[in-house]
C-alpha cells in the first residue's frame, strides 16, 4: 500500500487536470455548410425563412462567398428570386 500525504496527491491532480485542459481540441466557431447541393438548397431556404430578410445578409453573417452559392444551386435548377426570398426551380 502507498501512502502520499496531501501535497503530493494535491500536486498530481493539479497536473493531470492542467494536461487534460491543455490537451482538448478546440471547436471551430464557424458553422459547417453543406457540400451536397440538396442539402445546401434546404439549409439556405430554411436560413431564408427563419433568419434573414435577403441573401446578402445571409452571406455576409455566414461568410458565404454569393456567386459561388447561387452557382452551386444553379447546378440543380435553382436560382434565387428576391421576391420570395428563396431559391426555387426555373
Amino acid at each position: 500500500m502507498y501512502r502520499y500525504d496531501i501535497s503530493t496527491w494535491k500536486s498530481k491532480l493539479i497536473s493531470q487536470t492542467s494536461t487534460s485542459i491543455i490537451n482538448t481540441p478546440k471547436r471551430s466557431k464557424e458553422m459547417q455548410i453543406p457540400k451536397d447541393p440538396y442539402i445546401l438548397l434546404s439549409f439556405i431556404n430554411t436560413k431564408l425563412r427563419d433568419e434573414f430578410h435577403t441573401l446578402e445578409d445571409l452571406c455576409l453573417s455566414l461568410n458565404i462567398d454569393r456567386k459561388h452559392l447561387e452557382k452551386t444551386l444553379s447546378s440543380i435548377d435553382y436560382t434565387y428570386v428576391s421576391s420570395k426570398n428563396q431559391f426555387t426551380s426555373q
